[in-house]
């Protein structure tokens, strides 16, 4: 049976997008009685009376008093699944034929989405993915000051905290120290390597595996051993070529031949994935028969379970100030030679504590842009609804209950939601690949910034949410509409009544909250513009015209950061000084 001829002979007023539903809805019909066991005509038989149905249901609600309320019959039953898909055919097809509406909306839609997407995987990765190693919530790193400091030195450890610490500590299970710099690594064209230098108590608190070899042992950081190192996967590869043989080959680090013990596996990266090599750290006493030596380098700790970071670092400055005096050195460090103070920090607040505020403040900001771009389009569907405002009484007029043009409503904009979310996320898929361009070389946990599957997720949770939230205006339009009203009204004339009172209260709050959004956006933005204007003509106490800085790496030595050693040279000219 030709469903779409006959239904446009029974109601030849009603427009050619709600036949195409209704054809859905007697196709339905058919194959639910076919289903059901009856043959051909039977199922035939049903259609038609459904059919009749809605030609007297509609001629009814035509002769109706304006003032008396419509009163929709319930529509024939039908399951959930195949109402659902004849809502989203319809949809469709009110997409197809308005194509320029659409793609404003669901530009509007991508634009919010994969903003909220982008920010949302950076805060995800940087602040909220677990650290990739063992026991990371129990890890802290430690920072040493001097009360009195007029200096601003490094977030950094001395071996004086460090060995005073690590010989009486009741609050931790173990500790460990590492210091990184660029190194010169070959023979004839040495090029430079990021290398860090730890000591064999740090991997066994990370508790590593090497993939090939072993790790670090204890001693194996003397001065009166050979020196080791460690490689990471991917320099065993592009220097090596994965050779088998790698354990036991020698390598010129520093202008010193170093025995490779082992190959970290490719997951492994401290303090982050640009570390290419590991290097024993030798933590020297505070006095030796050379002098007086200070060392400076990082530190971090496994805290014992049912303890505090607070009072590790109490146990930690306690233990300190009772040490060797170091006041020449101290106070040619820190400016300061005064009582020592210890601060224990979480190592994930430690890594990202700087750009958190950052990542928190742009969070807040790119919510209120998809708060924006949704209420922009909840009231674009709204005035789009209300257009439609004769189509809804038609649709009761055949049958349709409030229910049914509700969920018609919900199903439209949520339809939208996920057209936009998925242009929202092949967006923020272009704009994760540049992200690594535009972020600082030194921005942490860079590496674990991921548009992976619970990313995506995400987006498409945002993008129901979206939708759901621009349907809930035209459902509650919807529901509300006097389907008898506008089925005898003029097609064109103005919604009436307390409902166009409502709806214009409605759009208005829209607006007021878009405005107000919009004013919180643009104030803050031209204040962080200011700020940043402001710090780039900061007086800084001299002209930084044509000015440049360099390092200079010299082989030899015995800290692999020179930036973090105070030799006993040094100590003495301090003590000198002093006198």
């Amino acid at each position: 049976m030709d469903f779409k001829s006959r239904l446009r002979v029974a109601l030849p007023d009603v427009d050619e997008d709600i036949v195409a539903e209704l054809t859905d809805h007697a196709r339905a019909t058919y194959e639910s009685a076919r289903a059901s066991g009856d043959d051909a005509d039977e199922a035939e038989r049903r259609v038609e009376i459904q059919i009749q149905a809605w030609v007297d249901n509609a001629a009814s609600l035509r002769r109706r008093p304006k003032a008396v309320p419509a009163v929709i019959p319930p529509v024939p039953a039908t399951n959930h699944i195949a109402a659902v898909r004849q809502d989203v055919r319809y949809a469709w097809r009110l997409i197809k034929r308005q194509p320029g509406y659409a793609a404003l909306l669901i530009a509007t839609m991508a634009l919010g989405i994969a903003a909220t997407t982008l920010l949302g995987s950076v805060a995800y990765g940087v602040l909220l993915k677990p650290l990739p190693w063992a026991n990371a919530p129990r890890l802290v790193r430690f920072y040493e000051t001097r009360q009195g400091s007029t200096r601003r030195t490094p977030p950094v450890m001395t071996n004086l905290a460090y060995l005073e610490w690590q010989r009486g500590s009741r609050t931790l299970d173990a500790i460990g120290a590492w210091s990184t710099n660029l190194v010169p690594v070959g023979d004839e064209r040495p090029e430079r390597i990021r290398a860090t230098a730890l000591t064999p108590s740090l991997l066994t608190l990370l508790e590593a595996v090497p993939l090939k070899g072993r790790l670090f042992l204890p001693g194996d950081d003397e001065p009166a051993r050979a020196p080791m190192v460690l490689i990471s996967h991917s320099f065993w590869q592009e220097r090596y070529g994965g050779r088998a043989d790698i354990v036991g080959q020698t390598i010129r680090i520093n202008a010193k031949m170093h025995t490779i013990v082992g190959v970290m596996p490719p997951a492994f990266a401290f303090p982050d994935s640009s570390t290419r090599m590991w290097i024993t750290l030798y933590v020297p006493p505070v006095i030796s028969p050379s002098g007086f030596s200070l060392v400076m380098f990082q530190a971090i700790g496994r805290l014992k379970p049912g303890v505090t970071p607070a009072q590790a670092a109490s146990e930690a400055t306690a233990l300190a100030r009772g040490g060797p005096s170091q006041p020449e050195v101290a106070l040619a460090v820190f400016g300061s030679n005064g009582p020592v103070e210890v601060t224990a920090i979480p190592l994930r607040d430690a890594l990202t504590g700087d750009v958190k505020p950052a990542i928190l403040i742009l969070l807040v900001a790119v919510f209120l842009l998809l708060a924006t771009a949704t209420a922009n389009a909840a009231s674009l569907q709204l005035a789009r609804a209300t257009a439609r405002r004769r189509e809804l009484a038609i649709r009761a007029a055949i049958g349709a209950g409030k229910g049914q043009l509700v969920r018609q409503a919900l199903t439209e904009n949520v339809l939208f939601g996920l057209l936009g979310g998925v242009a929202g996320i092949a967006l923020a898929a272009v704009m994760h690949q540049a992200l690594p361009r535009f972020l600082p070389s030194n921005f942490p946990r860079v590496t674990e910034i991921a548009f992976d599957v619970r990313i995506q997720a995400f987006a498409v949770l945002v993008s129901v949410l979206v939708g759901v939230g621009c349907g809930l205006l035209p459902a509650w339009n919807a529901a509300r509409a006097n389907v008898v009203a506008g089925l005898v009204e003029d097609a064109l004339a103005p919604v009436g009544g307390g409902l166009r009172s409502a709806v214009a209260r409605v759009r208005a709050a829209i607006m007021t909250g878009q405005v107000a959004i919009a004013s919180i956006l643009l104030i803050a933005s031209v204040l962080l513009c200011r700020s940043f204007l402001a710090m780039l003509h900061a007086d800084v106490g001299y002209d930084a015209t044509n000015v440049l800085t360099a390092t200079v790496i010299l082989p030899g030595g015995d800290c692999i950061d020179s930036a973090h050693c105070v030799s006993p040279a040094l100590s003495q000219l301090s003590r000198d000084a002093a006198r």
